[in-house]
């Protein structure tokens, strides 16, 4: 199962191959029970799935921490609903808070406002002499098919390594002309972020719905994030990119089509930790995957349904100028052993690591679809 796989700037395509879903009954310690090697397979997409969600969400936490620094996060394979809804409410008022952050910079007490390009306004107002607060005020400013009407509020320190937003901001899509809606995405959230040099982390509380008026039949998409938080350290060098990344908390997502309910789905995390190492110069890339995921869908999918807690044995090892895994382990739930080896088959054991059955790239692909 090849996927695209972009660090950032400097990837060339890879691919991964981490799959898996879950089903059955309960196991111990109130983990999923695996009860096929097929199910075991499939266990490791929703860790990927979940793995995406956090190295997604963390580039979009150090491009609003780091105004310079945004440039994409590695391709791993899908994210869950949830967790593009997360991805595309930081993404799509980054802007806004990145220009709140330059202006709070400035530390000068003053109101700016400014007419926007196809009409209506962006008001800039500080509050103190340290230029912050902040707040930025959109009233009906239209923008490359855009409307922007709300708040978004920094609080924070002197430098802005420390800070709280607060965003309340409907943004509706437009056909050229302004006329027939599009699309309309509203935020209300708010998020707490600080890093350092080496170090950087966000908490974050709130909603955002997303309408498809264009879409037939018409969708909405509704996500609430409870104590979603994002930690992690930096530990790059010039020739290697290395971060290791924690997630905790809980999103619910739900799936509307003309105004009733088809589908949804719940997630939390417990300390569910992803490590990422790429070797610029090799093109060898290593991960790792340990902690907890538990995905609830409506309707139930047996495909999906589970918690599962992961470990790395070993971490996983992508060679991106061969395109295939060379090596690594996992075990889900203590008793399931996922091995990649240097055929790019991978091998699964249900039963501690005692028999494995094999599955090729395309079986894997085959499997949980959803994700």
């Amino acid at each position: 199962m090849k996927r695209l796989f972009a660090v950032f700037a400097v990837l060339v395509a890879m691919s991964v191959i981490i799959v898996a879903c879950g089903g059955g009954g309960g196991g111990g310690g109130g983990t999923t029970a695996v009860t096929t090697t097929q199910q075991g397979a499939q266990s490791a997409k929703a860790g990927t799935a979940a793995a995406q969600n956090v190295l997604s969400g963390q580039s979009q936490i150090t491009g609003m921490m780091n105004p310079g620094s945004y440039t994409g996060s590695p391709v791993v394979g899908k994210q869950t609903n949830a967790g593009k809804a997360l991805t595309l409410a930081l993404q799509r008022n980054m802007p806004s808070i990145k220009k709140a952050k330059a202006f709070a910079l400035k530390k000068a007490t003053q109101t700016q406002t400014s007419n926007c390009p196809d009409g209506g306004t962006e008001k800039f107002s500080y509050d103190d002499v340290n230029g912050i607060p902040i707040t930025i005020t959109y009233t009906g400013c239209k923008s490359g098919g855009t409307v922007q009407d709300g708040t978004i509020q920094l609080t924070g320190n002197a430098d802005m390594t420390s800070m709280n937003i607060a965003v309340n901001m409907t943004v509706i899509g437009y056909d050229s002309t302004y006329t027939t809606k599009q699309w309309q995405s509203v935020d209300n959230f708010s998020a707490s972020l600080s890093e350092s040099s080496t170090t950087f982390t966000m908490t974050m509380n709130g909603t955002h719905v997303e309408d498809n008026f264009a879409s037939t039949p018409k969708t909405k998409e509704e996500t609430t994030f409870s104590n979603v938080s994002i930690s992690g350290t930096d530990s790059s060098t010039a020739s290697t990119m290395k971060y290791d990344e924690t997630m905790n908390g809980a999103m619910d997502f739900k799936h509307y089509e003309n105004g009733t309910l088809t589908s949804g789905d719940n997630e939390s995390y417990g300390n569910f930790k992803v490590g990422y190492t790429l070797n610029t110069s090799t093109n060898v890339f290593t991960m790792s995957i340990d902690g907890s995921f538990t995905l609830a869908t409506t309707p139930a999918d047996s495909c999906a349904d589970g918690t599962y807690v992961f470990k790395t044995v070993t971490p996983i090892t992508y060679d991106g100028t061969k395109q295939m895994f060379t090596a690594g382990e996992i075990s889900i739930n203590d008793t399931v052993v996922v091995k990649y080896t240097s055929t790019g088959d991978v091998q699964v054991s249900i039963d501690g690591g005692k028999t494995f059955t094999s599955y090729t790239d395309t079986q894997f692909d085959a499997m949980c679809a959803n994700l």
